[in-house]
C-alpha cells in the first residue's frame, strides 16, 4: 500500500499482516461476492493495524451491485465471511 512507505515501522506492520494472511486478496474477493453476489469491487484491502489482535487477520472488500454496496468482512486465515454491513 502506498501509504506504507517512508515508514520502517508501517513498513513493519504491512510485512506483519501479510505474515499472518493464509488466504490471497483474490481468494477474499470471490468470498465476498459469492456472500452479496457478483458486482463490482470498489476497494479490496487487507487491514493493517497497529493493534496485533487484528492486524492483518481480515480483509474489507467494498462491492456495489443491483441491492447496494456493501462492505464484506472476510477472515484472512479460512476465507470465512465474518459479517456483511450495507452502506
Amino acid at each position: 500500500e502506498s501509504d506504507t512507505y517512508g515508514s520502517p515501522r508501517r513498513v513493519g506492520r504491512a510485512m506483519a499482516a501479510l505474515d499472518v494472511a493464509q488466504i490471497s486478496l483474490s481468494q477474499a474477493i470471490r468470498a465476498a461476492r459469492g456472500a452479496v453476489g457478483p458486482g463490482q469491487i470498489l476497494e479490496a484491502e487487507l487491514l493493517v493495524a497497529g493493534n496485533e489482535n487484528t492486524n492483518g487477520k481480515r480483509y474489507i472488500v467494498d462491492i456495489r451491485n443491483q441491492q447496494g454496496e456493501f462492505e464484506v468482512i472476510v477472515n484472512s486465515r479460512d476465507g470465512r465471511v465474518m459479517r456483511i454491513v450495507r452502506d
